[in-house]
């Protein structure tokens, strides 16, 4: 049987093993359905970019009945919702990532009281694309502590952070 370690995450569990690291949501890896996450971000983008346009139609439209402020506040709105999408193009949610495809991993803390903290994972996909995968873990609260340092030091002594 295979060395296979956990952690807890904010929406299931983050296994680490020799080879690989799986996304699950109930803990217990084995079920291909139980796997978390699809690979694909698609959606979410396309319906980011349904608001995106939404946002420059309504926009246009308070232009052409000279409408400033409701203008510059949809297209402001468009903008930030047009950035988010730029931003999130490398973005991936593939619930199994081969650990020779690592190329980084960052530990990110949480800024605020309402901030998670997450690791950033930026690995090669099978087409040879740099890809970020986020290991959102629980948010940073009294009892949420030990299983955030416990991540932490599974991810130091695995090798993966510094």
């Amino acid at each position: 049987m295979s060395r296979t370690r956990k952690f807890r995450t904010k929406n299931g569990f983050c296994h680490v093993m020799p080879d690989r690291i799986v996304f699950t949501h109930s803990g217990f890896y084995g079920r291909m359905g139980d796997i978390a996450g699809n690979g694909r971000m698609v959606r979410l983008l396309v319906l980011f970019g349904a608001f995106t346009l939404t946002a420059f139609f309504f926009a246009y439209l308070n232009f052409l009945k000279d409408q400033w402020f409701w203008a510059i506040l949809f297209s402001v709105i468009g903008g930030y919702l047009f950035y988010g999408i730029l931003n999130n193009l490398n973005n991936t949610i593939h619930p199994i990532i081969l650990r020779e495809a690592i190329r980084e991993v960052k530990y990110v803390k949480s800024n605020s009281v309402f901030g998670y903290p997450f690791f950033e994972v930026r690995f090669k996909n099978a087409k040879g694309k740099i890809k970020r995968r986020l290991i959102t873990l629980p948010r940073a609260n009294g009892k949420n502590a030990n299983d955030i340092r416990e991540a932490v030091q599974l991810m130091a002594k695995e090798g993966l952070i510094d």
